[in-house]
């Protein structure tokens, strides 16, 4: 149920949004790291809603089937990123949002080890692999020396999967996402092509 104030709001649900309204690609070279003015802003709310020990969601949804680099980046040095309650920046704007707020209110019936698990699959997947992951391994098929091509990956496609993984593995390291409480395994995690393209990919993470 939509409210009109977060004083009762089981969930404060933000949307990311681009100025002009356009959905761009997350593989684009227009997703870099510095924040423009609406991205502050929006950042700035995030953060007032959680220093007022406020549940929050997020719906990702500047670019299409990726991550806003620029957001991330800004929620990784507030120190945000644990704090969420939801995440999602993947696919379609629909299903992004869609499935945010299904997390979130989710979030409700579980412990912060438990979100925090689900906040990382989307880090993970639309912010490191899809917004960066993805075209640094594609810009580098050409070196590997067999058949395929981002679309069929086919005799390319191991040799993909372990740059893929040794990149997402540095970024991990980077942001310090293994570092979340109850989230050490993260260092471990894969990608794995099961669909034989780069436009998806599963991350794996490692048998307890």
């Amino acid at each position: 149920m939509q409210v009109r104030s977060d004083e009762h709001a089981d969930l404060v649900f933000m949307v990311n949004t681009a100025n002009d309204g356009a959905t761009g690609a997350a593989n684009d070279p227009n997703n870099v790291y510095t924040a423009n003015e609406n991205v502050q802003n929006f950042l700035q709310m995030v953060q007032t809603a959680v220093n007022d020990h406020k549940p929050v969601g997020i719906g990702d949804i500047v670019f299409g089937n990726g991550a806003d680099n620029s957001l991330m980046y800004g929620l990784y040095q507030r120190r945000l990123l644990d704090k969420l309650n939801a995440y999602s920046g993947w696919n379609t704007p629909t299903n992004s949002t869609g499935y945010a707020l299904a997390m979130g209110m989710g979030a409700i019936y579980t412990d912060r080890v438990n979100i925090l698990k689900m906040l990382e699959v989307r880090y993970l997947d639309d912010w490191l692999y899809q917004a960066n992951v993805r075209q640094y391994v594609a810009n580098r098929l050409d070196s590997i020396l067999s058949d395929g091509e981002y679309n069929e990956l086919d005799g390319k496609k191991f040799r993909a999967e372990q740059m893929a993984t040794a990149e997402l593995r540095r970024l991990i390291k980077l942001y310090g996402l293994d570092k979340f409480e109850g989230q050490s395994y993260v260092a471990d995690a894969a990608i794995e092509f099961p669909w034989n393209r780069m436009y998806e990919a599963a991350i794996v993470f490692p048998e307890k």
